[in-house]
């Protein structure tokens, strides 16, 4: 008697241990479930934070600001939130507002490059566009620049030698007849301006493209100092767009050809020409 009631204990107890295990798995899997539920109700969204003080008109590079990715509800409206084709692509975006450094760069504080009116409201009152013309020469600009970038403005001329004076015309070796007494001179007339838009020509819109004619243009924003002084000298050379290197001495100096190439003046002087 003692043995069979000592068998049906064993087995009430076992029983008990076996619906104990299946309790406790069971309860476990209760807060996965619960979750998975409180994930699916988030939603992931980006914004953009300004990492020092912006400026109204300027135009927005990857050093002025910062992209964070955040969670919220997923019926919630955040007025920080990027739209979808905007976010990570903030550069060359013009600063509507001054916002601090640290504040939330709301999307309606700035105007995207492809505005029809980027232009117009990029400009100051004392400010104005300047188009400048690409040859094929210059086509690596058209891939290379971006809105919003800096560059430096340059005009190469021709220094006559033999007369000791400079000829304000376009440096063109092969079209001079005494090119022998030509020196070709590049000097720097501006720094640190400001691109706002980029365009490539197409032959739709100028049928008569030829291998000469400009294939794009680069549009620069001028105070009116350095307009005026880009209008007395377009004319008397060739105007060179080159990417901004800040206050450089090496390109604040006249480049001379005997400077790039002194082999050449060792020539000169053995001809007699100095």
């Amino acid at each position: 008697m003692n043995h069979r009631m000592l068998f049906f204990t064993s087995l009430i107890v076992i029983a008990v241990g076996i619906t104990g295990i299946f309790l406790q798995k069971k309860g476990s899997s209760l807060p996965s479930a619960e979750k998975l539920n409180t994930s699916s109700d988030k939603r992931s969204i980006f914004i953009a934070e300004a990492t020092r003080d912006l400026n109204h008109y300027e135009i927005l590079n990857a050093s002025g600001y910062r992209l964070r990715e955040i969670e919220i509800d997923k019926d919630a409206q955040d007025i920080r939130e990027l739209p979808l084709n905007n976010s990570g692509r903030l550069n060359g975006s013009l600063v509507r507002n001054n916002i601090a450094k640290g504040s939330a760069i709301i999307p309606e504080m700035i105007e995207s490059p492809e505005s029809k009116t980027f232009i117009q409201n990029s400009l100051k009152q004392s400010e104005f566009p300047y188009a400048v013309h690409l040859s094929t020469d210059d086509s690596y600009l058209l891939s290379t620049l971006n809105i919003g970038e800096k560059v430096s403005l340059f005009l190469r001329i021709e220094e006559d030698n033999t007369a000791k004076t400079i000829n304000f015309k376009l440096g063109n070796e092969d079209s001079s007849t005494t090119k022998e007494n030509k020196r070709y001179v590049i000097s720097k007339l501006m720094d640190s301006v400001d691109v706002i838009n980029i365009k490539q020509y197409k032959r739709s819109e100028n049928p008569s493209l030829n291998d000469n004619a400009p294939i794009g243009e680069v549009l620069l924003r001028l105070s009116l100092p350095q307009l005026t002084k880009l209008k007395v000298v377009e004319k008397s050379g060739e105007l060179l767009i080159f990417p901004s290197q800040g206050n450089d001495e090496n390109l604040n100096k006249k480049i001379t050809l005997s400077e790039v190439l002194p082999q050449f003046h060792a020539v000169r002087e053995l001809r007699g020409n100095k």
